[in-house]
């Protein structure tokens, strides 16, 4: 079914993926990496590798979809994966307040993949998420030195999921092509 709309089936749907099939993903990936990783290059490599594609997962195969419609599912895959991921760093005793943030990233990023899969486009916007990721993850990694990069990182997440989105629903039409195709040409 292509349409110009998503249903609420399908947003639940999606909030739901980022929560039930993202998190258990980057978890299980993330703990076999720490056997071969130093705990930096699991938040800072594998982290933003495998986060943005369990989010992004079930928008490959929607790609017939409008981008403005994509990047919506993306932003609620995203949304359910950052609000687990709040959950679970803040039991674990992060600072409230810090984690809120991440919370709009994680969607954020994952609406920028949304609006790459609708141009056909889907590891570029992919290898773009996961780059503001990786930085995200790396000025975290410094602690305190965090306030230096991370909020820039944020907020140029916010506003690309902002100015593709804007320009999803004038600019972009749906593509014919599937997802993976940059993958093969």
């Amino acid at each position: 079914m292509v349409s110009g709309n998503e249903t609420s089936k399908e947003q639940v749907f999606f909030f739901l993926s980022g929560i039930i099939v993202g998190v258990p993903v980057a978890l299980f990936f993330e703990s076999v990496s720490n056997l071969y990783f130093t705990s930096l290059g699991v938040a800072t490599i594998v982290a933003p590798l495998v986060e943005e594609f369990a989010k992004a997962d079930p928008l490959f195969f929607r790609y017939g979809r409008p981008a403005g419609v994509l990047m919506r599912l993306g932003l609620l895959s995203g949304l359910g994966f950052g609000l687990a991921e709040f959950i679970v760093y803040v039991s674990l005793g992060a600072p409230f307040l810090l984690r809120i943030p991440a919370i709009g990233f994680h969607a954020a990023g994952t609406g920028i993949i949304g609006y790459g899969v609708s141009r056909g486009r889907t590891v570029e916007y992919y290898l773009v998420s996961v780059t503001l990721h990786f930085l995200n993850n790396f000025f975290a990694s410094l602690g305190f030195l965090w306030l230096v990069g991370g909020p820039g990182t944020t907020l140029a997440s916010y506003y690309l999921a902002w100015r593709f989105y804007r320009k999803s629903d004038s600019q972009v039409k749906p593509s014919s092509t599937y997802a993976i195709t940059p993958f093969f040409t």
